[in-house]
């Protein structure tokens, strides 16, 4: 599997509404923000800049859908666009949060923004379109006891769409599983190209830049591009001598197959399975010859995607 930056791309393909893991199938909007009160579901456009309003107030964020959920869920992470937080999640507030105020009212405060925890039910929301108002919406928290940010807490909050400045993306259709089920004749040439069978895009939340900040990397890179390519090598083989059928139809190979290596800027990597941060990134990391170093940190989340999908098929 192939990830890669993305800064400026055009791509096409099929939206998807399968489970979200490791990558995502991503919905793209027309120039104004989609609602589909039909069915109750919410699609919220992955490639534009998304502002939630209500009245005059108004504030930038991305809406990522939460893994493991289907879209038609309505579930998602809220990461703020401006701000002294930006790049990281809202989080919901908690019912020991409350506080009675001078007159005797209760006040929910807004809980601290942080760095994304994909697992974290305070930091997903469910957002339903608000019965009676057409194009209007509400968040509940996915926890029952949580209340979600004052600016998402409202009743009836609207969303507008603008055209980001820094990247492009097209629609990610996920695996092409008609594409990679095909088998290669026996005469394939040794140097047979790969071929491509799948894209997702990966959220900047889920990849750690060595020395960067998560505000930098979300002007730098909104989206990773992983790309399943699938490649046929000859490893061995054999002449069939077996004319008097004393081998009953058995051939023993002999060969070395490295089933797993890992490439960082053109460069071979390394990296240690057992050793995995706190914050569930696994480092990759890779030298140039000359005492140079580079580094990136990959989600726990996405590492064993990428591996279910390779293993899975080979």
């Amino acid at each position: 599997m192939a990830l890669t930056a993305l800064s400026d791309a055009n791509y096409a393909g099929d939206p998807d509404d399968r489970k979200s893991t490791g990558g995502y199938c991503i919905y793209l909007g027309s120039n104004w923000f989609l609602g589909a009160p039909r069915d109750s579901v919410v699609f919220l456009a992955q490639n534009k800049d998304l502002t939630v309003g209500y009245g005059s107030d108004e504030d930038e964020v991305a809406f990522i859908p939460v893994l493991n959920q289907p879209l038609s869920s309505n579930r998602y992470h809220v990461i703020l666009r401006r701000g002294n937080h930006k790049g990281e999640a809202c989080t919901n507030s908690r019912e020991e949060d409350m506080e009675i105020d001078c007159c005797g009212c209760t006040n929910v405060p807004d809980a601290k923004p942080k760095p994304l925890e994909p697992s974290d039910v305070h930091q997903q929301v469910e957002i339903v379109p608000r019965e009676g108002r057409k194009g209007f919406f509400v968040a509940k928290s996915v926890d029952p006891d949580g209340f979600p940010p004052s600016f998402l807490r409202r009743k009836g909050w609207a969303v507008t769409m603008h055209t980001p400045r820094h990247y492009r993306l097209g629609e990610a259709s996920g695996l092409n599983s008609s594409v990679r089920a095909r088998l290669p004749g026996f005469d394939f040439p040794l140097s047979h190209e790969a071929v491509f069978v799948g894209k997702w895009y990966c959220p900047f939340m889920f990849v750690k830049e060595g020395g960067v900040r998560l505000k930098d990397q979300m002007t730098k890179c909104m989206f990773y591009e992983i790309r399943l390519e699938q490649r046929w090598e000859k490893i061995f083989d054999s002449v069939n001598e077996n004319v008097e059928g004393k081998n009953k139809g058995a051939v023993f190979v002999d060969a070395f197959v490295q089933r797993e290596v890992v490439f960082f800027g053109g460069s071979e990597a390394i990296w240690d399975e057992r050793n995995v941060s706190g914050e569930g990134f696994m480092l990759f990391t890779s030298f140039d010859g000359v005492g140079g170093e580079t580094s990136v940190g990959l989600s726990m989340k996405v590492v064993e995607r990428m591996k279910w999908e390779q293993e899975r098929v080979g």
